[in-house]
């Protein structure tokens, strides 16, 4: 296994690189070949998911700024620790999935490079100075009209048009709300669209509802933990490594870390005005939704004919084209060579019988000379003037293409 230098599994510009006093070599990073194994198959390619600073004095009166004030969430929401993706990914790796277990001699603990450090409900409740509050438990049951009207901002809103909640239809409010969750709370990287699960458990948490937070982050982790092959990021990345760094887990020598991501403000929705106007875009009325269906209908079928058009004509072009080749491709068979725009062709006479005998490759001569004045004359246009007769003389005709046309030749 390689030591020393190693990339963090992320390629963003914010990582840096932590200098220390520890040989790689003095560091033994996994409990044994199985845990190496979940390491280097299942978490080493996986991006970390950073919590997320919430400035709270831009969202003055809305849900989670009253969730914060009495629950006690401040630290929640105030600026992350440094992330540490490769000791992240091995805290993952190396989980104590016993941990819970009172028989065994590290409950609430799990094993971190050679380290057994403290984690428990307990522990997440101090890290965050979480207050003892009475809590509420997540009811069974939920009026899912009252949730989807208290989400949604409207009363029409249930039952869902879709499958599945929508994260632009939130109320801008709950919107920057959800977003809060998805880092701090139960982390996920996929918010665009979420089950009726969650969107009972925002409700829970926007109407005013406290939960036990200590508690829902240790049972997040573990059940993560438990789960490393279903693709999901290694989560809370900033208070694992800050845990862990508390508990004097080393650091490998250049051990890269990662920013968090950049604070929530009112500024993470743009403009939350303009893009709730294109999210909700006023319904059109009846009579002009009708007149742009026949619009559309008259352009389409405006475009097939032009189509079917142009279409015919490639056809018929392809046809000539067939048609050119074919021709070209018999006067290539004929095997003559053409000389200045006229033909060449070699001809052996017979004086006994007064007939042309024609040879060259592909032409056949079917004329015949009818009377030695005729055949000189014939046997002289165009050519060089026949010598003394003798019993088969040759000669070379230069006739163009309508004096061949003229004299009948034809092609085998």
């Amino acid at each position: 296994m390689k030591k020393g230098k190693e990339k963090a599994g992320s390629s963003s510009g914010r990582n840096r690189r932590l200098e220390t006093n520890v040989d790689a070599g003095d560091i033994r990073r996994f409990r044994g070949p199985e845990e190496e194994l979940i390491y280097n198959k299942w978490l080493m390619p996986k991006h970390i998911w950073t919590e997320r600073e919430v400035i709270l004095t831009d969202f003055p009166y809305s849900e989670m700024a009253n969730l914060v004030d009495s629950c006690g969430w401040q630290r929640v929401t105030g600026k992350p620790h440094m992330a540490y993706p490769l000791l992240v990914k091995e805290f993952f790796a190396n989980f104590n999935h016993s941990i819970e277990d009172p028989a065994t001699d590290h409950q609430y603990t799990t094993w971190v490079r050679g380290k057994w450090i403290q984690f428990s409900p307990a522990v997440i409740a101090n890290y965050y100075a979480l207050p003892a509050l009475d809590f509420e438990p997540i009811p069974a049951d939920f009026d899912m009209t009252q949730v989807t009207q208290f989400l949604y901002g409207r009363a029409d809103a249930w039952p869902l048009v879709g499958p599945k909640f929508l994260h632009n239809q939130l109320t801008e409010s709950l919107r920057i709300f959800h977003i809060f969750v998805c880092h701090n709370i139960d982390p996920t990287s996929h918010r665009t669209d979420f089950k009726e699960s969650r969107a009972q458990f925002l409700y829970h948490l926007a109407s005013g509802h406290k939960i036990d937070l200590g508690e829902h982050i240790f049972r997040f982790i573990v059940d993560l933990a438990s789960q490393y092959a279903s693709g999901r990021s290694p989560m809370f990345p900033c208070f694992i490594s800050a845990l862990c760094l508390a508990d004097g887990v080393p650091l490998l020598p250049h051990e890269e870390h990662e920013s968090p991501e950049l604070p929530i403000t009112k500024r993470t929705l743009g403009n939350p005005v303009a893009r709730r106007a294109a999210d909700n875009p006023a319904p059109l009325p009846v009579a002009e939704t009708d007149r742009l269906l026949r619009q559309i209908f008259t352009q389409l079928s405006e475009q097939g004919r032009v189509l079917n058009s142009i279409q015919r004509t490639q056809l018929a072009m392809q046809r000539t084209v067939d048609h050119m080749r074919i021709e070209i491709d018999s006067l290539k068979e004929s095997n003559n060579t053409l000389r200045g725009g006229q033909r060449t062709i070699n001809f052996t006479y017979d004086d006994v019988n007064h007939q042309e005998i024609r040879y060259f490759p592909g032409v056949n001569v079917e004329k015949k000379v009818m009377g030695d004045r005729m055949d000189h004359q014939e046997r002289t246009h165009g050519a060089e003037r026949p010598g003394p007769r003798a019993e088969r003389r040759r000669y070379k005709y230069h006739l163009g293409a309508a004096q061949i046309g003229a004299y009948g030749l034809k092609a085998f």
